[in-house]
């Protein structure tokens, strides 16, 4: 009986440190996915901290761009501007010179103004060209950026 009862105790004691032993594997092992969990976590912090620095330095260099192609824009806006009141002052000022002019003269007026006339046509349909080719840029864009 007595070798019995020491059995117990042997038996106890292998099970309870079976128990400890598991135990303390287990601690260690949560320690370390809390660890790898951690890790992961500032990584992804990291990562997305520098995504997001490099998307606002591409949007603040688009804005930057932007208020570049705004300025010049505007200066050939008034350029454009100073240049037809010039030619505004110039076709008043030819009124007055055909009604006194040679019919040569009033011939070459007219071949002079058919050039001019030309140009304006040619000039008007690049424009035309490339805003066509701007929508179709910024139509492009919206029908490929990423939908949320």
């Amino acid at each position: 009986m007595l070798l019995d009862w020491r059995l117990y105790v042997i038996a106890g004691a292998v099970v309870a440190g079976w128990f400890w032993h598991t135990s303390a594997v287990k601690t260690a092992r949560d320690e370390g996915h809390r660890a790898g969990y951690a890790q992961a976590q500032d990584e992804a912090r990291k990562a997305a901290a520098e995504l997001s620095k490099r998307l606002q330095k591409e949007k603040d260099d688009a804005v930057a761009k932007a208020e570049q192609l705004r300025r010049k824009a505007q200066a050939d806006a008034m350029a454009a501007a100073v240049a037809n009141e010039r030619l505004r002052g110039l076709l008043a000022d030819v009124e007055r010179r055909i009604a006194t002019a040679s019919d040569a003269a009033v011939r070459e007026y007219a071949i002079a103004a058919n050039d001019v006339f030309e140009q304006c046509v040619n000039q008007y349909r690049s424009v035309a060209e490339k805003a066509d080719g701007h929508a179709n840029d910024v139509r492009l864009i919206l029908e490929a950026w990423p939908k949320q």
